[in-house]
């Protein structure tokens, strides 16, 4: 019985194993003959260099098989996170239909599809107008690679005593051989190497040829940088399968750029939806695509591309010279439905551009003042100490931007985003509040879309240096005055604001009280309450702004007590927490702040309570909200 037993199970064994096997050798079979299947990528032949075991072959085929999957994926994700096609509507229909598409569709294959053209709403400095939004730059559809290695396993299989495992791995070689990338690795007497190899296997007529060589201090050409140089031109090579994408256009060592500028920018754009300064970051990307744009004034996508680094950069002339580029392009590739808009476009930036200008032409004699070491130092520290307890509060690692001394006559200290310097005159030494004002400019978008997110941005500017002031201090939100600037009247008057005339500039306790009757400033205009607001009286940003300062000092009181010590940072954190979520409302104005402030608090009752008491306090009760 156990014979049999054993029989049996042994049958079976062996059935299942020629299963697998037949299996195996069919799909292999198939796909030998349709080219389907996984790409193989066979280990490196290496010239001219010492690999007896095959260790350098084996490890450039696996990073090259790591970074082909890596490289695909920044290209697809970064694309697709780049462009938004919720916003668009049939108002603007002819901005996304290719012309290759009618009334009546044709069928499209998909390499023959060209990338639609997304729009996106485009508000403040040079108003409200429909422009394309960054548009794809190219078709990445197919561009996936499925990659196996050529494994070369030691099978010891026999046939009446006939050895067979070299002809099963000969087999294997042969039934995969116009699906297996074979590539050369050579490195000379000088250390330059050289790389080449047929990419039939991945549907590209061409090959692919690499010369790179060391750059001091080095002393070899890197395995990891051969494997990212051939995974970038691999990529390259089948984009430009597709006539529509221009990437023929680039040479191997800009495409890896142009990828690094979608991946950065995506990056960007995600941080300023969660209300974090991106500027830098944009400046950067813009820098890095300048010349590629320069190059290729033909290729509309990559123009539009650059001209929304510029935008968000700050950099409107340049920004206008791009979407100009654009027009033109678009123009002959038969895409006139987005014309007019960018025309509009083109107009508002480069009358931003000229007001630019003239601001520049008004401040720059404001910096021809004699240096004051003395007051420089002074700014500078209350500069660092800003940044540092901000970093803190908003988790970045911004350092201070330069500081521009101005004349002593000027009566105003202001953040720069678009030059990232600071100005202010040697009297803002006894005037660190207006300082911590300035700086947390840093950490906010920007450009404000509408008057009243500009108003709580200004209002962010007013109350976080309350919590810089109450640590260097060693206050508490029960012990502190709750002023901003004091000797900040006698400033703007043109008197010593280290002087006996201490009346602050704001008052954060009691808006509207800061100062009364004076001869120069008349009376402190913030109202306290929303039914002391008047769009029209208080829209000035430096005005309305009291009404969202006084909140956040009822909340830090409320906070206090449930929080001894710490009640105005407990603020301050739920103030920070609001600004992605206000940024992403469908509005911006107080009611929808209010709204954020209770979410971001949501996390404690008692916190979400004592931050709902406040904003009642000012009547923004979220739940009235119109």
């Amino acid at each position: 019985m156990l014979d049999l037993a054993f029989k049996v199970a042994f049958y079976v064994a062996v059935g299942l194993g020629l299963l697998v096997g037949c299996v195996w050798y069919i799909r292999s079979l198939s796909n030998a003959i349709t080219g389907g299947g996984d790409i193989v990528i066979a280990e490196f032949t290496v010239v001219g260099k010492e690999d007896p075991d095959g260790k350098i072959g084996k490890a450039l085929a696996q990073m090259l098989q790591a970074r082909l999957r890596e490289v695909t994926l920044e290209i697809q994700d970064s694309q697709l996170e780049l462009i938004d096609t919720t916003e668009s509507d049939n108002r603007f229909k002819h901005l996304i239909l290719t012309p290759e598409m009618s009334a009546e569709p044709k069928a499209i294959k998909p390499e023959e599809q060209k990338p639609p053209i997304t729009t996106r709403e485009l508000s403040g400095i040079a108003g409200s107008v429909r422009v394309p939004e960054s548009v794809p730059i190219w078709n990445a559809g197919g561009i996936e690679l499925g990659t196996r290695l050529l494994d070369a396993p030691a099978l010891q299989v026999s046939v009446s005593g006939v050895d067979v495992g070299g002809v099963i791995h000969w087999l294997n070689r042969q039934l995969a051989s116009n699906r297996t990338l074979h590539f050369t690795y050579y490195e000379n007497s000088n250390k330059q190497v050289h790389v080449s190899g047929d990419l039939a296997a991945v549907d590209v007529k061409g090959a692919l040829r690499l010369e790179m060589e060391t750059k001091p201090p080095e002393t070899d050409v890197s395995l990891s940088l051969i494997a990212e140089r051939m995974a970038y031109e691999i990529l390259r090579q089948r984009l430009g399968r597709d006539s529509n994408n221009k990437v023929e256009i680039l040479q191997p060592d800009e495409f890896p750029i142009l990828v690094q500028v979608l991946r950065d920018a995506a990056k960007h754009r995600r941080s300023a939806s969660m209300g974090r300064n991106s500027q830098a970051g944009f400046t950067k990307s813009l820098q890095q695509i300048t010349p590629l744009a320069g190059n290729v004034p033909g290729w509309y996508q990559l123009q539009l591309l650059a001209a929304t680094l510029a935008e968000q950069a700050g950099e409107y002339q340049q920004a206008s010279e791009f979407y100009s580029s654009a027009l033109l392009a678009m123009v002959s590739h038969s895409q006139q439905g987005a014309v007019p808009e960018l025309v509009i476009r083109v107009k508002k930036l480069q009358s931003e551009a000229e007001k630019r200008s003239r601001e520049d032409s008004f401040h720059s004699p404001l910096k021809a003042g004699p240096e004051d070491p003395i007051a420089r130092q002074k700014i500078e520290a209350d500069m660092e100490y800003a940044v540092k307890q901000l970093n803190a509060l908003f988790g970045q690692t911004y350092s201070a931007p330069p500081l521009v001394l101005l004349k002593s006559s000027v009566r105003n200290a202001f953040f720069r985003p678009n030059e990232g310097e600071y100005s202010a005159p040697p009297q803002v030494q006894y005037l660190p509040d207006v300082t911590y004002h300035s700086m947390v400019f840093l950490y906010l978008p920007a450009e404000a879309v509408g008057p009243q997110l500009g108003t709580i941005f200004f209002s962010y500017a007013d109350v976080l240096p309350m919590v810089i002031q109450q640590r260097k201090e060693g206050e508490t939100a029960t012990t502190a005055r709750w002023v901003l600037a004091e000797g900040g009247v006698a400033w703007l008057r043109g008197e010593d604001p280290s002087g006996g005339d201490r009346r602050p500039l704001r008052s954060i306790k009691a808006p509207g009280t800061a100062y009364k009757d004076d001869s120069m400033l008349g009376n402190d205009p913030q109202p306290a309450t929303m039914s002391d607001y008047s769009p029209s009286k208080h829209g000035d940003f430096v005005v309305g702004n009291g009404i969202l300062n006084r909140a956040f000092y009822l909340a830090s009181i409320n906070l206090e007590a449930i929080h001894p010590g710490k009640g105005t940072e407990k603020a301050a954190e739920i103030w920070i927490r609001a600004l992605p979520l206000l940024l992403k409302a469908q509005k911006t104005d107080f009611w929808a702040f209010a709204k954020a402030l209770e979410a971001a608090a949501a996390t404690s009752t008692a916190d979400r309570e004592a931050v709902h008491e406040a904003l009642v306090t000012v009547e923004l009760d979220p739940a009235r909200a119109p």
